[in-house]
């Protein structure tokens, strides 16, 4: 329950970081949910900024994964629990994550922090 708690904590943190984004246009039309249903070994690219699922790719799909990080159209990836952001080792994007103790509803500005961005410490094959 603590990991969802972090892993939910960390995808509001990157909505309100979507929505205080300077290149982000007016987002009084996508306030709301974003419903991601995942796919087991699947990643689930996501945009935060636009409310929509993006695509998908295999896990451990290499050619895929080189791809996606290429892109600059996704926010987050979801897969079997793990979470990737468009940063670092995953993306050439400007995400990261920071944990912020601030319910979502309290949070009007994006937390200030040390945010991370993704790094290949883990192995997961």
């Amino acid at each position: 329950m603590k990991y969802l708690r972090f892993v939910l904590s960390i995808i509001v943190t990157l909505f309100v970081l979507s929505a205080c984004s300077e290149n982000a246009n007016d987002s009084a039309d996508k306030e709301g949910t974003i419903n991601v249903q995942t796919v087991q070994d699947k990643w689930t690219y996501v945009s935060l900024s636009s409310g929509k699922i993006i695509g998908t790719s295999a896990l451990g799909d290499s050619t895929a994964e080189a791809a996606w990080k290429r892109r600059m159209d996704w926010d987050v990836a979801l897969c079997n629990g793990m979470i990737r952001t468009n940063s670092g080792t995953s993306g050439n994007g400007h995400a990261g994550i920071v944990s912020s103790p601030a319910a979502y509803e309290q949070a009007d500005v994006a937390p200030e922090g040390d945010y991370q961005t993704d790094a290949d410490t883990i192995s997961i094959w």
